[in-house]
Parts: C-alpha cells; sequence; structure tokens
C-alpha cells in the first residue's frame, strides 16, 4: 500500500492490513473481493476523467485574428484593422471576442462568430447612440459608447 493510497488495492496490501485487524474486525472474502473491484472500478473511472481533460485541453485554444470591416453599408472601422480573439472552446464551439468592451458573438465556425459579433458590435452602438441622449449612460455603456467611437464611423450612404 502507497503512502498515498488510503485503502489497500493489491492482495498482499490487503493481507498486510489484516494482520493489524483484530480476527472479528477481518474482511470476509467477498468484502475483499468488493474493495479490489472498487479499486480497479475508480483507477478506470480517473483515467477516463484525465483523458477526457486532456481532450478538453486541446480543444480550448486562443487565437488573434484582424477584422478589416464590419460587412455593413451603415458602418466602418476608422482605421482598420480590428483585432479580436477566437476561443475554441470545443468542435463546433467558437466565440469572437472583444475584451476591451465585453462583447462577443458566436459560431459554430470562425467565419460565423466573427459575423455574429460584428453583428453585436453595429447593433450595440446603435443602441448607445440612441440612449445616449435620453438617459445616462452607466459605467460600462459609457465606456463601450466612448470606445466604439473611437474606432467606428457611420458611412454617408
Amino acid at each position: 500500500m502507497s503512502a498515498y493510497s488510503m485503502s489497500p488495492s493489491t492482495p498482499q496490501e490487503i493481507q498486510e492490513v489484516q494482520k493489524l485487524r483484530p480476527f472479528h474486525e477481518q474482511p470476509t472474502a467477498a468484502q475483499q473481493q468488493v474493495t479490489i473491484q472498487e479499486n480497479i472500478n475508480l483507477a478506470i473511472r480517473i483515467t477516463s476523467i484525465e483523458n477526457e481533460i486532456m481532450i478538453l485541453k486541446n480543444f480550448f485554444t486562443v487565437h488573434t485574428v484582424p477584422i478589416n470591416t464590419l460587412s455593413s453599408d451603415k458602418w466602418e472601422f476608422r482605421k482598420p484593422p480590428l483585432h479580436v480573439s477566437i476561443e475554441q472552446r470545443g468542435p463546433y464551439e467558437f466565440i469572437a471576442c472583444l475584451y476591451d468592451i465585453d462583447i462577443y458573438g458566436y459560431g459554430d465556425t470562425i467565419p460565423e462568430a466573427i459575423d455574429d459579433l460584428k453583428e453585436a458590435i453595429i447593433n450595440q452602438i446603435e443602441f448607445l447612440l440612441e440612449q445616449e441622449n435620453s438617459v445616462k449612460l452607466g459605467n460600462m455603456p459609457k465606456r463601450q459608447l466612448d470606445f466604439l467611437k473611437k474606432i467606428m464611423v457611420q458611412n454617408n450612404a
């Protein structure tokens, strides 16, 4: 029995533990078999969880991608490109992130996530511009609007 394990896992370790117990506390052969089987099942489960973690670690990646256009007739960047992060959370789970102002786009592919982010950026600036004169913006919406005004310009089309 190793220094780190609390219960015996091999027949030899079980025998060592049995020598230390009084006779009336000795486990039956069936109880010994259950303990061994429980340890085997636990080892299998731990190995399975470790394998799943390794697979998930390989999926979670972050890349920086430049966006040159908003793909909009109404809005464009003042000075492209805008650099955003793309997080891959699974085989078909991508998040395009504009961390500076907490705006995100989601998609099954990188292009879908970027398109969703572009739409979210446009929707947010239009919403904040509508609200700017009618309500007092909180800290985060004000920060978002200031940032978006610096990086975007409305077309005269």
